[in-house]
């Protein structure tokens, strides 16, 4: 044996080496070896020089930086020497590497980075601060109560074995940084509010003058800057809900008991703010409200016009204070402390009782007011007509999307006509002038609307009636409103079917007028000599005129079995315009099928234009009645 690691020794080359072994045991007669064992064994002693050279650097590298204290290390040539250990250990053959002493000194250099990265790593950071370090060094129980730990060596960080408590250190950083959030976003709160600013703007009111002889007549209208009003009141409230919620949030956080009165303080804090600047805001709206309504000669209520004055004054002094320091949450805090806007509260109450006393009066002259709200009447009245009754005129008439204006020859604007939500204009026989009070106005228009669709009716009745007239004809339908026209077809068609019934006629001549009347429908809708406005009125007709007919096809298949008379006329019905001028059919009697109908915002797609259009005709309060739209294949439109 020692000839053989006499050998082995010598000759580094691996065929030498071979040689060498392969005379050895053929001397002493050693048992056969294979020759990659023999090719490793000399390769692994080729290496323990450099072995050697690599636990070298290891004691060096703990002489340099194992002695010195872990905050005045420098981290970085102690990682570089590190690094330069584990590449050396990379060159090492594989099987000196499973070798225990390379193993044991590759596991020291892994403890060791990682016991300098959790140092460059949490030392760096601001919210790890010295009681979070004392923490994070208890988990060892190495570690003396008396020690202080800033004075701590790198060698003695090794020894408490931190680097295999990677998961407890990293909660307790986490932690730290949850808390330095806490407390930056406290020092923002804190530096938000104290300088976040009212906006003011000045307030402009527009004065009507009266005629000369005090008739109402308007001469004419200025505008006054009468103070000022403050406009940022969403920014406000969006800052303090967005500032409230991340309280809330952050007060679930665990490390959160440290500042739990400092987040209690700030959420009452805002909390009052968000109350205050919501009576601010709805104090200052209903003063501009009143100022309206007073401004333009609405209401001559002295009573009212006294309160308001002193609720006016009272305000107008409150915002030249929050002008002179209009930090928030100061004047939130001062406006708090006091009952100002407890005592405006309460004077504009008082006023507003009083005008809407008089709204009643308003609603007596013009009863569709009833269909508004106090606050949407006020806005009405107060406002220039006709600005703000555009919003209100869908529940002031039923159906109707607006008013047709112009001017008359002196240059004033003037009422023409009414625009239905279809967009058909029904222009009045007269006009009417925006003079008059707007309650009479509208009294005014109304009457013209009423007796302008009655009007139509009556010559879409005499139209439909005329014995010149073929059934097949429908070019009539174009000269007159579509919803006027299919009023006249109601009463036109429930009196032929009374009639039929009263004196036991065939229903088959009316069967037969009501088909030729479909067809001419459907071919003209077929066609392209026809404008898109044209085609929504002949669509709804095209519905009517469908339904008819299976209610005409029910009542011949029943007639045979029943001679009871089955159809009985139901009450006047409200018409889009808002009159109350036809009737329609209800009460079946018992054991007839019929189909009722209903038009309610339909969605038509012809075969022409391949385009929606909305029914002309909105019938309201039918609950009883209900649509089933299908595909009808062979005409490819969609019918009822």
């Amino acid at each position: 044996m020692e000839l053989q690691e006499k050998f082995l020794k010598q000759f580094i080359d691996i065929k030498l080496a071979k040689r060498a072994i392969d005379y050895t045991n053929e001397v002493f007669q050693l048992p056969k070896l294979e020759y990659t064992t023999l090719e490793v064994a000399c390769e692994e002693c080729s290496n323990i020089p450099r072995l050697s050279e690599i636990k070298l650097k290891l004691r060096e590298f703990f002489r340099n930086y194992g002695e010195c204290v872990w905050k005045k290390i420098d981290i970085a040539e102690a990682e570089n020497e590190l690094t330069e250990i584990e590449e050396a250990i990379s060159r090492l053959p594989e099987s000196l590497k499973q070798r225990q002493v390379c193993t044991k000194i590759t596991k020291t250099v892994q403890n060791c980075d990682q016991l300098l990265q959790l140092i460059l790593n949490y030392l760096r950071r601001p919210s790890v601060r010295e009681r979070h370090w004392e923490r994070i060094f208890a988990v060892s129980a190495q570690r003396k109560s008396d020690e202080n730990i800033l004075q701590l060596k790198l060698i003695e960080l090794y020894k408490m074995r931190l680097y295999y408590l990677t998961t407890d250190i990293q909660k307790i950083v986490e932690e730290a940084e949850l808390e330095y959030s806490l407390q930056k976003f406290m020092i923002q709160c804190t530096e938000f509010w104290s300088n976040y600013l009212f906006d003011t703007t000045d307030h402009y009111v527009e004065v009507v003058n009266e005629g000369p002889h005090g008739d109402g007549n308007v001469r004419g209208k200025r505008k006054i800057k009468r103070g000022k009003t403050i406009s940022n009141f969403e920014p406000i409230k969006i800052a303090l809900d967005d500032y409230l919620t991340t309280l809330q949030v952050k007060q679930t956080f665990q490390c959160a008991v440290i500042h739990c009165t400092s987040i209690i303080r700030w959420k009452d804090e805002l909390s009052r703010c968000v109350d205050v600047i919501n009576e601010l805001e709805k104090t200052q709206n209903s003063l501009i409200i009143l100022e309206q309504i007073l401004c333009r000669n609405v209401f001559n209520k002295t009573k009212a016009i006294q309160l308001f004055m002193e609720v006016d004054a009272g305000f107008h002094k409150l915002i030249e204070d929050i002008c002179r320091n209009p930090i928030v949450f100061k004047q939130c805090k001062k406006l708090r402390k006091s009952s100002v806007l407890t005592y405006m509260q309460n004077k504009i109450k008082n006023s507003m009782e009083i005008v809407y006393e008089n709204l009643q009066n308003k609603r007596m002259v013009f009863p569709r007011y009833y269909f508004v709200s106090d606050e949407e009447l006020l806005d009405i009245l107060s406002a220039e007509y006709p600005s703000n009754i555009e919003a209100y005129i869908s529940k002031i008439f039923i159906n109707i999307d607006g008013f047709v204006t112009g001017e008359d020859s002196e240059g004033q604007k003037i009422i023409m006509g009414m625009i239905s939500s279809e967009q058909e204009i029904l222009y009045f026989g007269s006009t009417v002038d925006l003079k008059d009070s707007t309650e009479e106005l509208m009294a005014k228009s109304l009457r013209l609307m009423k007796c302008g669709l009655k009007t139509q009716i009556m010559q879409c009745t005499y139209d439909l009636t005329n014995e010149d007239s073929p059934d097949c004809d429908v070019t009539w339908m174009r000269n007159n409103l579509g919803v006027a026209g299919l009023t006249a077809h109601f009463v036109r068609w429930t009196q032929d079917v009374e009639d039929s019934f009263k004196k036991q006629l065939d229903l088959t001549r009316l069967r037969s007028k009501v088909r030729r009347q479909f067809d001419s429908i459907q071919n003209l809708l077929r066609s392209d000599a026809i404008s898109q406005t044209d085609r929504d009125k002949f669509v709804l007709y095209y519905l009517f005129f469908s339904q008819i007919r299976e209610v005409f096809e029910s009542l011949l298949q029943e007639k045979a079995k029943r001679t009871q008379t089955a159809i009985k006329t139901m009450g006047k019905t409200l018409d889009p315009f808002g009159g109350t001028v036809f009737t329609f059919l209800k009460n079946v009697s018992p054991g007839i099928k019929t189909k009722k109908l209903s038009y309610g915002s339909l969605l038509i797609e012809t075969s022409v234009t391949n385009e929606r259009a909305k029914s002309l005709l909105t019938l309201e309060k039918y609950e009883e009645l209900n649509v089933k739209v299908e595909l009808h294949r062979s005409l490819n439109i969609l019918r009822v």
